[in-house]
């Protein structure tokens, strides 16, 4: 009869006619007996390393299992602040755009009140120069006027033009008054006749 020695678990014991006998024996840490249809287990170090290693490679799975899980959520967590990163981006470019187009409808205003600015400016000067060259041409015809009313004297000789009635033009003739009402002169003419003839008459129609 073998003896085992080792921490000895016994599973599986049958009672019954044929059930195993054991005896302890005193002092040592194992026994001896006799066993029929008996199954056990026997305890010893390979067992233990087995059991060790299993209970290493289910703490491995569980860390490998959590790791995992940790790498999903940094993964999640980096695609999230890179989707919100890109959306910042986004809107920063929309913004800068949205910017710009202001700054060039601003620009275009800018350009558009100045030409009408200067359109203006441009219109007002010629104008004021339309003005200036009206006043000189009046003071211009007033001084002419007044030039030949001066040489349109009485007593002062002339030759009538420009007369409707042809039969009065190209006469000679001496101005005997001026009508500052009609603005007319008293012009005391020779017909071709030998009769003389008072035309009233206006400074255009005469000449010296």
């Amino acid at each position: 009869m073998p003896f085992l020695s080792g921490d000895i678990r016994l599973e599986g014991l049958q009672t019954g006619p044929h059930s195993m006998v054991m005896r302890l024996m005193e002092g040592e840490n194992s026994f001896a007996g006799g066993y029929d249809k008996v199954d056990f287990i026997v305890g010893d170090d390979v067992a233990a390393k087995e059991e060790e290693e299993a209970a290493l490679m289910r703490r491995r799975e569980q860390e490998e299992y959590w790791a995992e899980i940790e790498r999903g959520i940094k993964e999640a967590e980096e695609a999230a602040a890179q989707q919100q990163l890109l959306l910042l981006l986004q809107q920063q470019q929309e913004a800068e755009e949205r910017a710009a187009e202001q700054q060039k409808q601003l620009l275009m205003q800018q350009q558009q009140q100045q030409q009408e600015a200067e359109e203006a400016a441009a219109k007002q000067q010629q104008l004021l120069l339309q003005q200036q060259q009206q006043q000189e041409a009046e003071e211009a015809s007033a001084k002419q006027q007044q030039q030949q009313q001066q040489q349109l004297a009485v007593g002062v000789q002339v030759y009538t033009h420009s007369l409707k009635t042809e039969k009065f033009n190209g006469l000679k003739g001496t101005i005997v008054s001026f009508n500052s009402d009609t603005e007319r002169f008293a012009v005391e003419c020779q017909l071709d006749s030998g009769e003389k003839k008072l035309l009233s008459l206006k400074k255009n129609n005469l000449k010296r």
